[in-house]
């Protein structure tokens, strides 16, 4: 196949986005969980699952051959498993969105959007370190005094957790101070994107933005449970 012989970072983007859409038309219509961040299993329809599956192993195969060939296999690997861990964090976080659940499977979608998030916060971190970035966004939060909107961002979080612990804290507060958690954050991902996209928009800052992004949604409905 020619789109193997000869790949194309358009074509390889454009998978990238038609298969995190598949993923979540599907985990969102079918719930379901995610079990140590990589494996999605419907609670309806099992076999719903191959749609997904087998578009994230042409979108990576494909994404994969094109880094290898232009950037060589140390550039690869970190960009397999930001890529891998955007898609099951898409799968895990609309299948808590979309589903009900007992305490056991609502824990394992829980822990499953942690592991995805590590998975995606190395790869990026590891790209960076093998282009001699540094550490990329750890260390443009660092060295570029914005630990604060991390730190009022993480305050709000703690906020909006209140209501997991008790109840009766009104569901309208918990919202707020999610929201106002999002905020900071988004200015913070938004000025290392200005500082770290060279006049185009990278992969790499596109998969960190929907992350966080995805994650608040997921957040959203979790503490509204």
């Amino acid at each position: 196949m020619s789109i193997f012989r000869r790949p194309n970072e358009d074509i390889a983007i454009s998978l990238i986005i038609g298969c995190f859409l598949t993923i979540l038309l599907v985990s969102f219509n079918h719930g379901g969980t995610v079990y140590y961040g990589l494996l999605y299993v419907p609670y309806h329809e099992p076999l719903v699952a191959v749609v997904p599956y087998a578009y994230i192993i042409f979108s990576i195969l494909i994404y994969f051959n094109y880094r290898l060939r232009s950037s060589g296999l140390l550039l690869a690997l970190p960009s397999l498993l930001y890529i891998t861990g955007f898609y099951f964090l898409t799968a895990s976080s609309m299948s808590l969105i979309s589903g009900k659940y007992e305490q056991t499977a609502l824990y394992d979608l829980v822990s499953s959007i942690v592991y995805d998030l590590f998975f995606i916060l190395l790869g990026l971190t590891l790209e960076s370190i093998i282009k001699g970035e540094g550490l990329g966004f750890i260390s443009f939060v660092v060295k570029n005094s914005n630990i604060d909107y991390l730190s009022t961002s993480i305050a709000f979080i703690l906020l909006a957790c209140t209501r997991l612990a008790n109840k009766s804290i009104p569901m309208i507060l918990s919202m707020f101070f999610a929201l106002a958690s999002w905020i900071p954050m988004a200015m913070l991902i938004r000025n290392y994107i200005k500082l770290n996209s060279n006049g185009g928009l990278k992969l790499s800052d596109m998969v960190l933005l929907a992350s966080i992004n995805v994650t608040y949604l997921a957040f959203l409905k979790l503490i509204s449970l």
